[in-house]
């Protein structure tokens, strides 16, 4: 049974989210270019992470739901079988994850090229610098976990 959070949770959950990525982005237009300024860094977290919110209208909405709900008793019993039920479930959680996929790939692009113009750079290594150091932040949130429980 799935539990729910309440909104201001949820809220609060991603104000943590969209600051620490605020602000470690910020720190590093910094050192890259001083002149750079924290409301460009927060313009840009703040339109890839939209695609956060797509990828979570893609992964839990209703239909989706109740798609994962009839396979995974079958997955837990292994007893798929490919009857034309089963596959027209598994072709919607595939478009899910693939969109998902596309989602999070979008979300780094945006990332980059919003970062490099706000640190005014034309290098192609402080896009790799970008992806690494929101990976890393996105591992020492997950090991510390500051979130709202």
């Amino acid at each position: 049974m799935a539990t729910y959070k309440e909104f201001w949770k949820v809220l609060i959950n991603n104000l943590i989210n969209t600051a620490s990525l605020s602000l470690l982005m910020f720190f590093l237009a910094r050192l890259i270019y001083a002149k750079s300024r924290f409301i460009d860094v927060l313009t840009v977290v703040l339109i890839a992470q939209a695609n956060l919110v797509c990828i979570a209208l893609a992964l839990f909405n209703p239909m989706l739901k109740e798609t994962t709900q009839a396979i995974i008793p079958s997955m837990v019993n292994g007893t798929i079988k490919p009857d034309e039920g089963m596959l027209n479930q598994l072709v919607w959680l595939s478009f899910a994850a693939i969109l998902a996929l596309v989602f999070i790939l979008f979300f780094f692009f945006l990332l980059v090229q919003g970062m490099k113009i706000a640190m005014n750079s034309k290098k192609g290594y402080h896009g790799i610098i970008i992806i690494l150091m929101t990976l890393l932040l996105d591992a020492l949130l997950w090991i510390t976990r500051p979130y709202i429980n």
